[in-house]
């Protein structure tokens, strides 16, 4: 994959060309190492993930519903969850790789830049909005469904509606358009081509601040997951001193991360941006804001060594989530207006914040309930139907998702083979439009599907096979590796807990 997205790099930003001859004049590593080889490598990695996790558990819900037995579904079950489990790490970070590489593709050139945004592809993220929304729901609903198997979550299910809610509302935002495809008497009755109101959310500075937020509540909902059959663990204090040393050296990465990019930040030179020199002020907010952060990173810690990691997580989770949200998202208005390249800062700090509360937290939680006693073993194989359809949505959205977003990248270049540098001058040459790329993706996802459910097929026949010969023998038949997919199904006749050794 690596290689191929050089090729993909170099079409879109080419290097070492002679302008006058328009050859190539440089190494092979430097074709290779274009601006835009490793935001594509980064980008493409993380959808690969979580591609990976869904197809996965799209496969584990197909076997669940036509499971025969209770063990086999409390297998495919377990499956469907672990599956999920990696789809939503690799999509977490997923929205930042590609807002690199979208910075990257405005320094190459701000032609494709403002074509990608605010041109022709402009509807088409939306359409990738809306399914990039759809994941995090349906990610967000299979784990709101999985608690149901667990004894002891009844104590979170309160919280749910909440997150629901701040969900739907900030992916109502995420897919506002900044314009509408208007015609004159509608342009006539709205007073202009924006809406006087929703069109603010439909810039890059809302969106910013509700994606994180969407993240955010994201992890929440896997703490509560996480938590919900579990009691208090041992006191942080009485956990010896590995545990110490990892969360300072947690605690250390964060303020290092922090504290970088604050300083940055602190002492740039608005010349470094192409802005005059008394835009300086506006780089000191989110500076101060990562200092204080900082601050809020060494109370959480404390607090953790004084057996109170419930209230420091709390603290720097709350801390976070107004200073991504409530005050840098409207400050990114203010900045859009005076000094419009600093919003690629913003986003940046508010990406920092938040990749910070995902770690620091976690490191946290992990110690917060290391020893603890269960409220109940959880029951795999209890899940209701609507939870396997959830799965093979997810599938679906993440096949169209990765099609869509294919298209965007490689349109960009248009009516050139090379960008900038090669054109195609024939006849047939032409960007195609939404509606197109909409019948080409639905019908790649179509062929994909077709060819996994054969795939699938396969591994049911060599299965079944190998079930009618071990009963033959009157034992139960070994997994073979050379079936591919089936290694995930073991042998019939083993526990669920020597099925998880085995998988």
């Amino acid at each position: 994959m690596g290689i191929a997205n050089t090729w993909a790099g170099f079409m879109m930003s080419p290097v070492e060309i002679d302008k006058e001859t328009s050859q190539f004049v440089g190494t092979v590593w430097q074709a290779m190492n274009t601006p835009l080889w490793h935001p594509i490598n980064i980008h493409r990695l993380l959808g690969n993930v979580a591609f990976g996790g869904f197809v996965g558990g799209a496969y584990a819900a197909v076997r669940y519903l036509g499971a025969q037995t209770q063990e086999e579904k409390a297998h495919y079950d377990w499956m469907g969850y672990i599956s999920n489990f990696i789809g939503v790490a690799g999509l977490l970070p997923l929205p930042f790789a590609g807002y690199w590489m979208g910075r990257e593709v405005y320094s190459v050139s701000s032609v494709m830049g403002n074509n990608m945004m605010g041109g022709a592809f402009s509807w088409t993220f939306i359409l990738q909005a809306i399914l990039v929304g759809t994941l995090f729901i349906m990610s967000n609903y299979y784990l709101w469904i999985g608690m149901e198997r667990i004894p002891g979550s009844e104590r979170y299910s309160k919280y749910i509606k909440f997150i629901e809610g701040i969900i739907l509302v900030c992916f109502a935002v995420w897919l506002t358009p900044h314009n509408l495809p208007l015609n004159a008497e509608e342009q006539i009755q709205l007073g202009g081509q924006y809406h006087p109101t929703f069109k603010f959310l439909g810039l890059m500075a809302a969106k910013n601040a509700v994606i994180n937020f969407i993240i955010l509540c994201t992890f929440v909902t896997f703490l509560l997951y996480r938590r919900a059959n579990k009691l208090d663990g041992i006191p942080f204090s009485k956990q010896g001193g590995r545990s110490k040393i990892i969360l300072c050296f947690v605690g250390g990465l964060c303020l290092f991360v922090l504290g970088w990019y604050g300083h940055f930040l602190y002492t740039a030179n608005p010349a470094m941006f192409d802005l005059p020199a008394d835009r300086e002020k506006y780089f000191k907010v989110p500076a101060y804001l990562l200092f204080w952060q900082m601050g809020m990173c060494v109370l959480a810690i404390a607090l953790t060594f004084m057996n109170k990691g419930k209230i420091g997580q709390a603290i720097y989770f709350i801390s976070g989530v107004i200073c991504i949200t409530f005050i840098l998202g409207p400050y990114g208005f203010v900045v859009m207006a005076v000094a419009n390249p600093l919003l690629r800062n913003i986003a940046f700090t508010q990406w920092s914040m938040m990749m910070t509360c995902l770690l620091l937290i976690t490191t946290i939680d992990v110690y917060l309930f290391n020893g603890a006693k269960e409220v109940g073993a959880i029951v795999w194989g209890k899940m209701p139907v609507r939870a396997q359809y959830v799965l093979i949505v997810l599938c679906i959205a993440i096949v169209l998702n990765i099609g869509l977003m294919g298209f965007i990248r490689s349109g960009l270049r248009e009516d050139w083979h090379i960008y900038g540098v090669l054109r195609d001058t024939s006849a047939w040459a032409f960007t195609p439009t939404n509606a197109t790329m909409a019948k080409m993706v639905s019908a790649c996802l179509l062929v994909f599907l077709g060819v996994v459910s054969f795939l699938f097929w396969l591994t049911g026949i060599d299965s079944g096979s190998k079930k009618g010969h071990g009963d033959d023998h009157g034992d139960a038949a070994e997994p073979n590796i050379s079936s591919g997919i089936e290694v995930f199904a073991p042998a019939p006749s083993l526990s669920v807990q020597q099925r998880k050794g085995e998988v």
